[in-house]
């Protein structure tokens, strides 16, 4: 039988919900809207923007979950994918939101980027760091503990960035 998680254990690993779900449900709610609104992108050049994302973001998703399964690294599997893609994440997240001063096409390019960049980094942050729960302890109802404070905290992220524009 595995040991009872440290409530500081528990809140050191679910924090990580605010800011994942704050990044996700702010991307996903205001940059078309920055786009269309703000940068002066067509909408329909955004929405082919927004459309090549989720594609990206869907074949992404299985390579880096098998990048992440086979990866051999002295602190684990996953530390170093999260750790890792918080830069990218971070300034990715700030680079979508500028209002760049260049020739129509070189800006739709721009944020055609920059939303890539995006979706890869927080597919590298958001796989390793839900799957983490799962190795942290072998008994279950620590694991129901973790997910159900990830979810609650994940709420909070989802508030956050609701209000980020008001």
């Amino acid at each position: 039988m595995g040991k009872k998680l440290k409530t500081k254990d528990i809140f050191g690993y679910t924090i990580g919900s605010i800011g994942d779900c704050a990044s996700y449900n702010f991307v996903l709610s205001f940059f078309s809207f920055f786009m269309t609104t703000v940068a002066g992108v067509s909408p329909a050049v955004a929405g082919t923007i927004i459309s090549v994302a989720i594609v990206w973001d869907a074949i992404t998703d299985p390579i880096i979950g098998y990048v992440i399964d086979h990866s051999k690294n002295k602190h684990g599997k996953r530390r170093p994918w999260i750790l890792r893609s918080l830069i990218p994440l971070g300034a990715s997240i700030v680079l979508m939101f500028l209002n760049v001063d260049l020739p129509q096409t070189s800006k739709n390019i721009y944020y055609l980027i920059l939303v890539l960049v995006f979706w890869t980094a927080y597919t590298a942050f958001n796989i390793p760091f839900y799957s983490f729960g799962a190795v942290i302890t072998d008994v279950d109802s620590e694991r129901v503990k973790l997910s159900a404070f990830r979810e609650v905290l994940g709420y909070v992220g989802t508030f956050c960035a609701s209000i980020m524009v008001s």
